[in-house]
C-alpha cells in the first residue's frame, strides 16, 4: 500500500516475479530449495527441483498478483511454467518450450489468461485500487475504471475456504468469474467465493 500511496493507482513501476540475482521462486515455494541454505552452493551440490506440487499454485498466485495490481507486471522467463533453480547461475537455465508436464502446462495456460485479461480490461491498467481485505490467509482488492470493475481474491490458507468481502463500490453489469470458481454476489454489499488452498479468482463486471 505504501507504493500505491506514493505512486498512485496508475504508474509504470515494474512488479517482478523473479530475477537472475535470486533463487527461483518456484523452488522456494515448493520446498525444493530451503530459505535457510546457501542457494548458490545448493545449485552446484544437487539437482534443484520445485519440490512439492504446491509450488505451481503459489506461482499462479504470485503472477496473478503482479498482473492485477497497479504498475507494470514483469515476468522473469520460465516463471510461467514454474521453472526450478537455485542461486546464480542455476537460476539461468535454458528455457524449456516443449515436453512440459501437465502441471507446467496448466500454469502456463493460467498465466496466458491472466495477461490476456490485463490486456482486455482497462481497469487492470488504469483503475483505482481499493483494498478490501488483507490478512495472513486472505487478500482481496477491487479496481475500477469508469463502468468497469475487476475484483481479485486470494486464499493463502492451507485448506479450502469461503471468503466473503465487502465491496468498495457497486459493480455495474454482470459479475463474472474468470477461472470458474463458485461464488455468490449480494449486489451492492458482499461477494462470497469458494477457493481451494493457495489459489485465486478474478471477477470482471462491465456496464456494457
Amino acid at each position: 500500500m505504501q507504493s500505491i500511496n506514493f505512486y498512485g493507482s496508475h504508474h509504470l513501476m515494474g512488479n517482478i516475479t523473479g530475477n537472475h540475482d535470486q533463487p527461483r521462486v518456484a523452488s522456494l515455494a515448493g520446498g525444493g530449495l530451503s530459505f535457510n541454505e546457501d542457494a548458490r552452493k545448493a545449485g552446484w551440490d544437487r539437482n534443484i527441483t520445485v519440490g512439492s506440487d504446491i509450488a505451481y499454485n503459489k506461482m499462479a498466485c504470485l503472477i496473478a498478483f503482479t498482473a492485477t495490481i497497479p504498475g507494470v507486471p514483469v515476468l522473469y522467463y520460465g516463471d510461467e511454467i514454474a521453472m526450478p533453480g537455485a542461486g546464480d547461475p542455476d537460476n539461468r537455465r535454458m528455457m524449456r518450450f516443449g515436453n512440459l508436464s501437465p502441471k507446467e502446462l496448466e500454469l502456463k495456460k493460467k498465466v496466458a489468461k491472466l495477461f490476456g485479461l490485463r490486456a482486455q480490461h482497462l481497469s487492470l491498467t488504469y483503475g483505482d485500487f481499493n483494498l478490501l481485505e488483507a490478512s495472513e490467509t486472505t487478500l482481496a482488492y477491487q479496481r475500477s475504471y469508469f463502468d468497469e470493475t475487476t475484483i481479485v481474491v486470494f486464499n493463502n490458507a492451507s485448506q479450502s475456504k469461503t471468503i466473503t468481502v465487502n465491496l468498495a463500490s457497486v459493480p455495474t453489469g454482470v459479475l463474472q468469474s474468470q477461472f470458474g470458481s463458485t461464488f455468490t454476489y449480494n449486489k451492492g454489499t458482499t461477494l462470497s467465493v469458494e477457493l481451494p488452498a493457495k489459489s485465486f479468482e478474478v471477477f470482471v463486471a462491465s456496464g456494457k
